[in-house]
C-alpha cells in the first residue's frame, strides 16, 4: 500500500479523521462528536478514537489540526475547547499511539490543503478562512505557510465593532464574537429569537425579524473582517470554509466587502472551500510533509 499518512481535524464540535496514501488518495474517513464539553480525560480518548477508527499502526505519521494556539506542543490558547489548555497532545497522540505525530492550527491546515490540492492550488499569495464554531486563518505568503511567532492567523480575535458580545477570548466585539456560528445563535437568542434548538441555517432561512437582523449584520460585519484581511495581506485570494460558511450568501458576502474596502485596494477574489474536510486533508499533508523532510535530513 505504501506510506499513509492520518489528518485529524479537531473543531470546536466535532472531529474528522482520514487516511491518505502517499499519492494523495483518501483510504479511509471518519468523524464523531468531540463532546467538549466533558472532561479533559473525555476529550482527549475521542482524539485517540478518531484515530484508532482507521489504520493507525500501518500509517507513517499522525498530523493534527486543532482549533487554537499550540506553542512547543502544548495547547496554550483555545477558546472553544478551554479544557484542553496546558495539554501536551502532541506528547500523548505519540505515546497512545507509537506514531509521531505533529500539532499544527487547524485553519493553517484548511489553508494549506487548498493551496495544494483545492482552490487556490498555484496561488501564491492567499488565505484560507474558516467560519465554524471560532473563526481562524492559515495565510500563504509566497507560497509558505506564514505563521509569525506561533500564532499567526488568528483573525478571528482582531477587533471588528467593541459593541459586540463577548467572545470566548475574553475581548468585546471581534471578529469571532459577531460572525462565528456560535455567536449567531447567541446573538439571535439576545434578539428574541424563538426558534427551538437554532442554528446558523435555520436563522439563516427564517423570515422572524429577530433572524433577519441577525444575518444582515453577521453579512455587514463579515464584510468588515474579509476588507480587514484584503488590506493587510494583498491576497489573490480568500477561501472560505467551516460551517457558517455553507450558507448560500456568498454573493451579499462579496458586496459587503467591497462595500468596506478603500478605494485603491486591490479586490479580493472570495470562494468557497472545494474540498471535502480539507482541514483533515491539511493535517495528512502537513504529517506527509514533515516525513518527506526527515528521510531527506536522513
Amino acid at each position: 500500500m505504501g506510506r499513509t499518512y492520518i489528518g485529524l481535524d479537531i473543531g470546536g464540535t466535532m472531529i474528522r479523521s482520514l487516511l491518505i496514501s502517499d499519492g494523495l488518495k483518501v483510504m479511509g474517513e471518519h468523524e464523531m462528536p468531540l463532546l467538549a464539553s466533558g472532561g479533559r480525560t473525555v476529550i482527549i480518548s475521542r482524539i485517540i478514537e478518531s484515530i484508532r477508527r482507521l489504520d493507525y499502526k500501518h500509517a507513517d505519521g499522525v498530523g493534527v489540526g486543532f482549533a487554537g494556539r499550540v506553542d512547543d506542543d502544548v495547547i496554550t490558547f483555545s477558546p472553544n475547547i478551554p479544557k484542553l489548555a496546558g495539554v501536551n497532545l502532541r506528547g500523548i497522540i505519540e505515546s497512545k499511539t507509537g506514531k509521531q505525530a505533529l500539532i499544527e492550527n487547524d485553519a493553517a491546515c484548511f489553508a494549506v490543503a487548498e493551496h495544494q490540492l483545492g482552490a487556490g492550488r498555484g496561488l501564491g499569495n492567499m488565505v484560507g478562512l474558516i467560519i465554524g464554531t471560532g473563526i481562524g486563518a492559515g495565510i500563504i505568503i509566497n507560497s509558505s505557510l506564514y505563521k509569525g511567532k506561533g500564532g499567526g492567523g488568528e483573525v478571528g480575535h482582531m477587533m471588528i465593532d467593541p459593541s459586540g458580545i463577548a467572545c470566548g477570548c475574553g475581548k468585546r466585539g471581534d471578529f469571532e464574537s459577531w460572525c462565528s456560528g456560535r455567536s449567531i445563535v447567541r446573538r439571535y437568542i439576545q434578539a428574541g429569537g424563538r426558534i427551538a434548538k437554532p442554528e446558523p441555517a435555520k436563522i439563516y432561512f427564517s423570515k422572524e425579524k429577530a433572524a433577519v437582523v441577525v444575518m444582515k449584520e453577521t453579512i455587514d460585519k463579515l464584510g468588515v473582517g474579509l476588507s480587514n484581511i484584503s488590506a493587510i495581506f494583498d491576497p489573490e485570494m480568500i477561501i472560505l470554509g467551516g460551517g457558517v460558511s455553507n450558507l448560500p450568501f456568498l454573493d451579499s458576502v462579496r458586496k459587503a466587502e467591497r462595500r468596506h474596502s478603500y478605494a485603491g485596494q486591490h479586490p479580493v477574489r472570495i470562494e468557497k472551500s472545494r474540498l471535502k474536510n480539507p482541514g483533515a486533508i491539511g493535517a495528512a499533508l502537513i504529517a506527509r510533509m514533515s516525513a518527506s523532510s526527515n528521510d531527506t535530513v536522513n
